[in-house]
């Protein structure tokens, strides 16, 4: 619940990772185990990010979602947010390893302000959607052509049909669809040395090897990770 001084909290939509390992291809060699091991990390990466703000956090994936349609379980997701008591909701998914904490309290100062929040993804998403419930219309918000291109263009166009509401735009930045995606995001090193590591190394093993992940290879690497071997990934 809200406290006297927090009104906003965090919404993580997303995927599990089997789903989102079923939905996308993080490699160019297709590996389900791989795919299925970086959803997993990226959602954890998520949920960690977040922890280092103030601010209180729900994660809803798959099996909590309700209604038929994206639009539908977003929607809903938002609400029910809204209905335990905040009148303030920032939006992200798992798919953003480039967001940072300083974006998340960037975004919660700018709806303290009364401003509506939108985080445009490079491939004409959002990363980042911060909501007033004063200001929500479930049904408009709904009917957004979601998981297309015009989805920024549609928000942005929703927002300013309502002339008492000032939006901030954040900086762009790269969601993860594919594995190209995944690609430009570690070569640009807009990510956390820990997680830019773990995943080029998960990419290069599923590229060059028939085998399965293990465990001891995964958690091996994440500790080498942690404990500073810092380099930039290699992806030769």
């Amino acid at each position: 619940m809200p406290t006297k001084n927090n009104h906003t909290a965090v919404l993580i939509f997303s995927h599990t990772p089997h789903q989102e390992a079923k939905e996308k291809s993080f490699t160019q060699k297709v590996n389900t185990q791989t795919n299925r091991t970086i959803a997993s990390h990226l959602v954890e990466h998520t949920k960690k990010l977040v922890a280092q703000t103030p601010y209180p956090s729900f994660c809803i994936s798959t099996p909590d979602q309700k209604g038929i349609t994206f639009g539908e379980r977003f929607t809903h997701a938002i609400q029910s947010v809204f209905a335990k008591g905040f009148s303030q909701v920032i939006a992200i998914g798992s798919d953003c390893p480039s967001l940072t904490s300083q974006d998340i309290q960037k975004s919660a100062k700018a709806l303290e302000r009364g401003k509506v929040v939108l985080g445009p993804a490079t491939d004409g998403g959002t990363y980042l959607i911060g909501l007033q419930q004063e200001s929500f219309d479930p049904e408009a918000f709904k009917n957004i052509s979601w998981q297309t291109s015009s989805v920024f263009r549609e928000l942005l166009s929703l927002c300013s049909s309502q002339p008492q509401l000032d939006i901030e735009i954040l900086s762009s930045k790269q969601d993860i669809d594919s594995a190209a995606d995944l690609v430009k995001v570690l070569k640009s090193n807009l990510i956390a040395p820990y997680l830019q590591k773990l995943l080029a190394q998960l990419i290069k093993f599923a590229t060059t090897s028939f085998y399965p992940i293990s465990t001891f290879f995964l958690l091996k690497n994440l500790v080498l990770s942690l404990f500073g071997l810092r380099a930039p990934p290699s992806f030769s």
